[in-house]
């Protein structure tokens, strides 16, 4: 991120179409991870990990194709295989978040499908509906002091 940061400074002078174009493979790059910081900081930490990881194997990647020695080869796949299993956490932990919160949007949408409910069934009782009915009458006729639109 801060070599990004770095190039988009440079750029910005010496070459305008070059930064438009660099900006915006880098807002692709870390935008949900902007969007996220201010609504959901924790989950904000863990995709900017993942960026991390995901360029630490690619870089372990081209290293291990690059090598031929047996030894290094084989030490840096013990690496790649660490990454690849740290990547796998976090991967699940932003699951694990996604699925918390649709679990407590759906709390959200049954506690309102109740007061929905008891909404209708309030009003559909006779007693509540005459009485509604005849405020509503009421309200309708009384002269409106204040402001007249007609």
């Amino acid at each position: 991120m801060p070599d990004d940061a770095k190039e988009l400074a440079r750029l910005k002078d010496t070459s305008p179409d070059h930064y438009g174009e660099k900006y915006e493979l880098v807002w692709r790059k870390y935008g949900r991870i902007y969007d996220e910081n201010r609504r959901n900081p924790e989950l904000a930490k863990i995709l900017l990990e993942d960026v991390k990881l995901q360029k630490r194997r690619d870089d372990l990647i081209a290293r291990i194709k690059a090598t031929k020695n047996d030894r290094q080869q084989k030490r840096l796949q013990s690496e790649l295989q660490e990454v690849v299993g740290l990547r796998y956490d976090l991967i699940v932990r932003r699951k694990q978040m996604a699925y918390e919160w649709l679990l407590k949007r759906l709390e959200e949408l049954q506690n309102h499908i109740n007061e929905s409910r008891a909404e209708i069934l309030k009003a559909q009782d006779a007693k509540v509906k005459e009485e509604n009915i005849e405020k509503r009458t009421q309200e309708l006729l009384e002269e409106k002091k204040g402001f007249h639109w007609d």
